[in-house]
């Protein structure tokens, strides 16, 4: 074996070994460590509908409850916001403290500017007859 050939061996085994060390990494990252064994984290989504929206913090009811969200910062980058009647999937970080996070927004039927709602089924229109007389 001539020395070019012994080097494209050497660079290759160097890049193999990288490669398994960092398949080795992501792998692990589905994994967290607990006691003395290695457990599957449980990173169950959840699918809810957002009922309120105030400064950045979205509550989302999820069958009988209701947790205090914050959206990704994946959606501000792609000038998305989630808007009240938006379906969501979240992730808890306190299921205790009702907290999660905001890690998808389904796609919407219906999206209404002013007032800023989503999914609507449904609107009423409601005015006087009498008084004051109606502007018709």
């Amino acid at each position: 074996m001539d020395y070019g050939q012994d080097r494209k061996l050497h660079l290759g085994l160097d890049l193999h070994c990288q490669l398994s060390i960092l398949h080795l990494s992501i792998a692990k990252q589905g994994f967290a460590k607990r006691g003395n064994g290695m457990q599957e984290q449980q990173n169950e989504m959840l699918k809810g509908i957002i009922l309120k929206g105030i400064g950045g913090f979205y509550y989302v009811k999820h069958e009988d409850s209701i947790y205090e969200c914050k959206a990704r910062g994946i959606f501000k980058k792609r000038k998305i916001t989630p808007l009240v009647g938006d379906r969501v999937s979240i992730s808890i970080q306190s299921e205790e403290e009702k907290l999660g996070v905001i890690e998808e927004i389904h796609p919407r039927k219906l999206e209404m500017i002013r007032p800023s709602v989503a999914n609507v089924d449904q609107a009423v229109i409601v005015f006087s007859v009498k008084s004051p007389d109606p502007n018709i």
